[in-house]
Formats: structure tokens, sequence, C-alpha cells
């Protein structure tokens, strides 16, 4: 009742609510004490009844409204971290906070968070592993932490492997704290960070202004929007760093999962995951890389076709890659050319008592079916029986009759001249 309540509000209080409670009060009175006959009376008359009338009243779900907002505030002894909310129409649900503008949840429609990540200020700040959070100024391994950028030669922060510079350093923007502001942009909700990194954080050039924004789209997807602009050349490479699991973040590994890349090629690394510069094919060829020796370069980087990944994970060239730890962490350079299929759609689960009205429903067209087909039956029989009317004899009949009328009319016509 309290469904039929919730959604019918003020129809419900003035004129369904009084007539319910009267039909229940007679029903239970005339049954007696023991109220069995009464309970029985309600569940196969008046319910029926009630879950028809309130179907026609609500008429089409209407489709819920896409929102965005704060949802609550963390603090331990380094400050505050504030988390947002963005919902859309379908029922999906990401969170994410400002502290290095990072997803700590991608719950789907089914209410599954597919998404490894935490939401404590306490692992936020210790995330050596860059669980979802924004990455830059510069994504992936600079070899020997420097790089030289219109003809200068700059020095980076060392956070890897005690000699290169990994994801914007050791400060970088995963340590962020980003000033984020939320809200409905044409029906689509959204949040926004922004921040500053100050000339000479973590070694890089200038004054950088970034801004990122995600926006949860009606059609389950998330877009992620960075715009930078800089004192000073500096080079820019943001990602973020969400680590997946599609049967959700606490369902274990990911080896069953079928994963396709379109892309035929990827970028050679050295045994420190530092890029080589040289594009390597990935249905094969021979490669002078130090992690595979002499053999040829293995098609297990091969994605183009829907791949299930337990197999190549189990491969020697990835399962005895110490540089990698065992698994992938390399770039695929994307083919804009290659044909992609059709993403699936992510569709919110009914509830039990969507569930219960759609069946509900279902009994009632069943109901107008039968008294449908009823009518229909004797508008046939009756048309069956016109038709019979008009067979051969009953045809001669009716042009008898006609003839007798038509000459009756005749001399009455006659008649009337002569009167006159």
């Amino acid at each position: 009742m309290s469904h039929v309540k919730q959604k019918m509000g003020a129809e419900w209080d003035e004129r369904l609510a009084p007539a319910v409670t009267a039909m229940y009060t007679t029903a239970k009175g005339a049954a007696g004490s023991t109220g069995e006959a009464a309970l029985q009376a309600w569940s196969s008359q008046v319910e029926p009844i009630l879950r028809a009338a309130k179907m026609r009243a609500l008429g089409a779900p209407k489709e819920a409204s896409a929102e965005a907002k704060v949802i609550t505030q963390k603090e331990d002894k380094e400050g505050v971290i504030t988390l947002y909310t963005l919902r859309n129409t379908k029922g999906m649900e990401v969170r994410l906070c400002d502290y290095g503008a990072a997803i700590t949840a991608i719950v789907l429609p089914d209410a599954c968070d597919v998404v490894l990540a935490s939401e404590s200020p306490e692992d936020l700040r210790k995330n050596s592993c860059f669980l979802g959070v924004l990455v830059g100024r510069q994504a992936a391994r600079t070899g020997g932490a420097q790089f030289h950028i219109d003809g200068v030669h700059h020095k980076v922060t060392v956070n890897d492997n005690g000699r290169n510079h990994l994801h914007g350093g050791a400060t970088g923007l995963h340590n962020a704290t980003f000033a984020g502001s939320c809200g409905i942009d044409s029906g689509q909700a959204f949040v926004d960070f922004a921040y500053t990194s100050p000339d000479g954080e973590d070694g890089y050039p200038g004054e950088m202004k970034i801004v990122a924004r995600y926006t949860l789209t009606n059609d389950n997807k998330i877009v992620l929007s960075i715009a930078a602009e800089c004192t000073k050349a500096c080079p820019v490479n943001f990602t973020n760093h969400s680590y997946f699991n599609l049967n959700g973040h606490k369902s274990g590994d990911v080896s069953d999962h079928i994963v396709r890349i379109f892309a035929s090629k990827y970028v050679e690394v050295d045994n420190e995951l530092i890029a080589t510069g040289k594009l390597l094919g990935v249905s094969g060829g021979r490669s002078d890389n130090p992690l595979f020796g002499s053999i040829p370069a293995p098609h297990v980087f091969d994605f183009r076709k829907p791949t299930k990944l337990g197999p190549r994970l189990q491969a020697k060239e990835i399962s005895g890659n110490k540089a990698t730890n065992g698994g992938y962490d390399h770039t695929f350079l994307i083919d804009p050319d290659l044909p992609r299929p059709t993403p699936p759609t992510l569709e919110k689960k009914e509830t039990k008592e969507e569930e219960e009205e759609k069946e509900g429903g279902k009994e009632e067209n069943k109901e107008e079916g039968k008294e449908e087909g009823k009518e229909e039956e004797e508008n046939k029989e009756e048309e069956e029986k016109n038709n019979n009317d008009n067979t051969p004899a009953n045809e001669k009949e009716a042009e008898e009759k006609s003839k007798a009328k038509s000459a009756q009319s005749e001399g009455e016509g006659e008649g009337e001249g002569e009167v006159e």
C-alpha cells in the first residue's frame, strides 16, 4: 500500500484510501471474529481491483531525473574529503571525491559496483596503486625522471624503481585536493574538479590550471573531459586510473572477462617498462625486446577479436614477465578505422513491486482480452446470421416483397393523381 500511496500522493489520501478502508472494514465485519474470510475476500476481490485502478491512475511510469549532489564529507587529521554522487535516469550511479578527483564507485543499475576503490580518507591518502584517481601531469613512466622541451632540460621527481618518474611524481594530481562543484547540464549529471598546479610542482615547468569534468550520461556512459592551461611549455598526458571488474569488485579476479582492443600495434617497453619508442604489431614479428629475447613477438597482444583474458594471462610471455608482475602493463595504439560493434545497453532491473504491477497489468489485460474475444465472437455470430438471411431462397422472398411494395406504391401514386 505504501508504494501506491507514494506514487499517487494526494489523490490516494483524498479519494482512494478512505474507500479502501471502508471496503476492508466491511469485508472484515462480514467475516466474523476470525477475519480469515475477510483476508480471503481481500486477496481475491479487492487487491486485483486496486492493482488495476493503480495502473490506470499512474499510466506509464515516469522516467527519473538525473541527480548530482554532495553526499558526505569525511575528515581525518590531514583535512576534509568531500564525496559526490552522480545518478542518471536509468538508475546507474557514480561516486567521486575531490581528493585526487577520483572515482570511488561505479554502481550499475543492478547494484553491482564494478571498480576497485575506497572512500575512507586514510586509504585515499595512502593510495599507492592510484585506484580511481586522475593522474598527471604525465601518466605512465618517464625514464631517468627527466625530459627536454623547447631545448630546456627538466628534472622531475623520482618515485619509481629508484630512478624513474611515474604518474606525475611524488606529489602528482593523485594527491591534490580539487575544488569540486556538481550540477545538471542538458539533463545529465556532472561534477567538475578544478586545481592549479604551481610552477615547479614535481619539477614541471609553468603554472598549470586544470579542470576535469566527469559526466554520467543517461545512456550509461561516463565521459571524462580534461582542459588545461600552462604558463610555460610543458608535456601533458592525463588519464583516470580506475581498476575494473565487471562482475563486481568483490567477485575475485578478471580471468573470465572477454577483452577486445581495437589496436593493431602496441608500444614496446624495456625491462623497467619505459617506452622504447618502437611500435610493434600485435599479430607477431620478431622483437629485440630483452623481455622476450630472440623469440617472435607473441600474439598474446592481439585483442582485435573478443578474447578471454584467463588463457592469455597464463601464457609464458605474460605470466613470466616480472616487470609487469605477470600481467599486462602496456600501451596499445587504437586504430580509428577498425569497425566498432554496437555497445550493449544496461537497463535497470525491476523491483518486486514493479514486477507485481506488471503481472497485475497482464492479468487485467488478459481479462479484458477475454471480454473483447467474447464480444468479437458475438459480433461474428450476428454477422453469420445476417449472411444466412441473404441465402438464394431468402433473396427470392425479399425480391417478391420488394416488387409487391413497389406495386403498392405505384397504386397509391395513381390514386392520389385521380383524386387531384
